[in-house]
């Protein structure tokens, strides 16, 4: 089976894993429960594998910078605005 639920809960443990391989040495326990993880599925090396790329692409972004919010100048508006040339148009008619 290959539900998108299924596919959603492999990405999530690989990044689950990504990160906790990126915090550091694991202890003989979680490395034996990565390799049964790795080895219970073909896919999830490969899951795996995306994770790690991701989260050294995420960590190698800079800082955020504080958005500058420059004031838009608005379009010059018309005179009577709009209602002015739907009068025209009613009378018209």
């Amino acid at each position: 089976m290959n539900s998108p639920q299924e596919q959603q809960q492999i990405r999530q443990q690989a990044a689950e894993w990504a990160i906790r391989l990126d915090g550091g040495d694991l202890d003989r326990s979680r490395r034996e429960a990565l390799d049964g993880w790795l080895a219970a599925d073909p896919r999830h090396p490969a899951a795996l594998a995306l994770a790690q790329r991701t989260w050294k692409q995420l960590g190698s972004l800079a800082e955020p910078r504080t958005m500058v919010q420059t004031p838009v100048a608005s379009a010059p508006r018309r005179a009577g605005g709009r209602r002015k040339g739907w009068r025209g148009w009613a009378a018209a008619a």
